[in-house]
């Protein structure tokens, strides 16, 4: 296939897609748009806790091609940074194309993994973009347990190097969102100065990693998790727990 990337409308505006992607990219096209409940949800929280105006930076890990770091540097009525962090180089390329695409200018992204390691050079073999697969459940490192990656075929392996969160230049976290395919928990060791330091929300996956460490982490840290639909958790300080008592605790 000589094109495999193609423009799509959304609820966001023009994206490009993988024609070739199975999940987001598919649903995208057929929808126009991915996970908007998840969005409403974090958004609503952060208007609850967030005066308006205030200064408010976002990590984006696992960014792929840009859905919820387009949706959160546009949360009207805030001074809004996003951090957009994807380790695939032809989805990062996906991800910033979107972003021109849709002239946003307040998102800064990173073509890396997220570790608790920093510079640490890993070689990747990506996904074949021109061969069906769901690009985003591509796995880094072997997964805990429960991989979903349908990928069959894969490009030569490249040199990515990793990032810790609490590298990123970070003053006013409100959100650390990581979809790292079973990396959340090493993601995590490498925020806890920015955890202690501003308290943000924390939303991750969690069918993929070692989500017992994650908790112990979380929970030494003054943090309560709440389960939400699917595989998704959501941390957030203990004495906020009022906002959230309609949800199950994982």
């Amino acid at each position: 296939m000589r094109f495999w990337n193609v423009l799509t409308p959304s609820t966001l505006g023009t994206l490009l897609v993988n024609r070739n992607d199975t999940t987001v990219g598919m649903m995208l096209s057929a929808t126009g748009d991915w996970e908007p409940e998840l969005r409403a949800l974090v958004e609503m929280l952060i208007r609850q806790a967030w005066p308006p105006g205030s200064p408010l930076d976002i990590v984006d890990g696992g960014a792929n091609l840009g859905v919820h770091a387009l949706s959160w540097a546009r949360l009207a009525g805030y001074r809004t940074r996003v951090f957009a962090v994807e380790a695939q180089r032809l989805v990062y390329q996906q991800l910033n194309a979107n972003l021109a695409l849709n002239s946003v200018a307040n998102v800064w992204t990173y073509h890396r993994v997220l570790s608790d390691r920093k510079d640490e050079v890993m070689a990747l073999r990506c996904p074949d973009p021109t061969r069906p697969a769901n690009f985003g459940a591509f796995e880094v490192l072997p997964p805990v347990g429960n991989s979903n990656f349908d990928g069959q075929h894969f490009l030569p392996a490249e040199p990515v190097a990793s990032l810790m969160i609490d590298d990123l230049p970070l003053a006013d976290c409100a959100l650390i969102k990581l979809d790292l395919e079973g990396m959340e928990a090493q993601a995590l060791r490498g925020a806890i100065k920015t955890l202690e330091r501003t308290r943000p929300l924390v939303l991750f996956e969690r069918h993929k990693t070692d989500f017992e460490s994650i908790r112990s982490l979380l929970r030494a840290l003054g943090y309560s998790l709440w389960g939400l639909p699917g595989d998704d958790v959501l941390a957030m300080r203990s004495d906020w727990d009022a906002y959230m008592t309609s949800l199950p605790s994982p």
